[in-house]
C-alpha cells in the first residue's frame, strides 16, 4: 500500500483460478504467447485453453503478474533427455 501511494506499481502473483475463483493448483496450467495461467481444476484448465488470451488480458488487468512459460527444449522442461555424468552411464569394463 505504501509503494502504491507512491506510484510504485506492485504486481502480485496469480493464487486464484481466473475461472472459478478457487485456490490455483500449479500442476494445472496453460501456456499462452510465453505465460503461464494456472487453474484449480481440469475443468477450468478446458475453459482457460478454449481462450486463454481471454484470462491473460482479465489477470493481467488486476495486476496480476504471470509466470513466464518455459520455452521449448530449455533444460530442465523435460522436453531434452538428461545426460548422464561421464557420458558413459551403464557401460561395463
Amino acid at each position: 500500500k505504501k509503494l502504491e501511494d507512491q506510484g510504485v506499481t506492485v504486481a502480485k502473483l496469480q493464487t486464484t483460478c481466473p475461472v472459478k475463483g478457487g485456490a490455483i493448483d500449479k500442476s494445472l496450467h496453460a501456456d499462452h504467447d510465453g505465460k503461464r495461467v494456472y487453474v484449480c481444476c481440469a475443468e477450468c484448465l478446458a475453459e482457460v485453453r478454449k481462450d486463454p488470451a481471454k484470462y491473460i488480458k482479465a489477470l493481467e488487468e488486476t495486476g496480476t503478474a504471470l509466470d513466464p512459460a518455459p520455452k521449448p527444449g530449455k533444460a530442465g522442461t523435460g522436453a531434452e533427455p538428461k545426460k548422464e555424468a561421464g557420458g558413459h552411464a551403464g557401460h561395463r569394463r
